[in-house]
């Protein structure tokens, strides 16, 4: 099993919580595949909020002869972005990605990135870098254990997880002071839970608890409380092949009489 890299530990607890949660716009969002192996997006959001509204195109179109992937993307806010990806170029297990995004009707260039990760069973390392600076991360596996660590020099985390088939727990440290801490179970093949919980040197603890219930093959519902009694709802259906629906709502759960709330809808269309 591939050792995932450092920004992915945790990362089922972390989808537990964000994943379906789309409260405070409706949202439709179109997928397709041309014959030649295109892959094509569109979406577009209306704000619950103030009425605006935001959209995407983006395009994706893989060249098998030379393993490289183009994906380029044009946003409502004008931004236009490319990138060239390729894996396994030096050795199996390494991938590269370059993107530019820029602004034709203002400041141009926007920013450059430069990606790179090499992924194998015992190991995984990244090293990003941009206009701004570098970033690195490295996470080594033992049994059942993955320890890490990533940095750019003005911040370092340290995280430890262990994983079992049904659950794991994630410990991060960020510059020696800030703590969290990430628990996901698998209770049944029908129950995911999941808890988090924050705690910095100021003294502000957070906590979190999400639960995710299959319902039947083709729907689940979700729900997220925290410390502050914010409580999120969701539920997933999908209506037919390509079909998928998802309702959402977030509740002030401190001021259920006075307003606050928000209410999402997401169709997406996949052929």
């Amino acid at each position: 099993m591939a050792t995932p890299k450092f920004a992915d530990l945790g990362k089922a607890c972390a989808d537990l919580f964000s994943d379906d949660f789309n409260a405070g716009s409706s949202k439709l969002t179109l997928k397709s595949r041309a014959l030649n192996g295109t892959n094509l997006k569109v979406e577009g959001a209306r704000s619950n909020k103030d009425g605006s509204v935001s959209g995407l195109i983006e395009t994706k179109f893989s060249h098998k002869a030379s393993g490289i992937d183009i994906k380029e993307k044009w946003t409502t806010s004008n931004l236009v972005s490319t990138e060239v990806s390729t894996k396994n170029l030096l050795t199996p297990g390494t991938e590269f990605s370059l993107t530019s995004a820029f602004k034709p009707s203002s400041s141009g260039l926007d920013s450059i990135k430069f990606k790179s990760s090499l992924v194998r069973d015992q190991f995984s390392a990244t090293f990003d870098s941009d206009l701004k600076g570098f970033a690195a991360s490295g996470v080594f596996s033992y049994n059942n254990f993955l320890i890490g660590a990533t940095s750019n020099l003005k911040n370092t985390s340290i995280g430890v997880s262990y994983v079992e088939k049904d659950y794991n727990i994630t410990s991060t440290v960020t510059d020696g002071r800030d703590v969290n801490i990430q628990l996901f179970h698998k209770a049944r093949a029908d129950v995911q839970a999941g808890v988090t919980f924050g705690w910095t040197k100021t003294g502000t603890t957070t906590l979190g608890v999400a639960g995710r219930l299959q319902l039947d093959p083709s729907a689940y519902v979700k729900a997220k409380v925290n410390n502050d009694l914010d409580l999120g709802l969701a539920y997933v259906q999908k209506l037919r092949q390509g079909v998928t629906m998802t309702l959402s709502a977030n509740l002030a759960g401190n001021n259920l009489t006075h307003g606050g709330h928000d209410l999402g809808f997401h169709l997406s269309l996949d052929n």
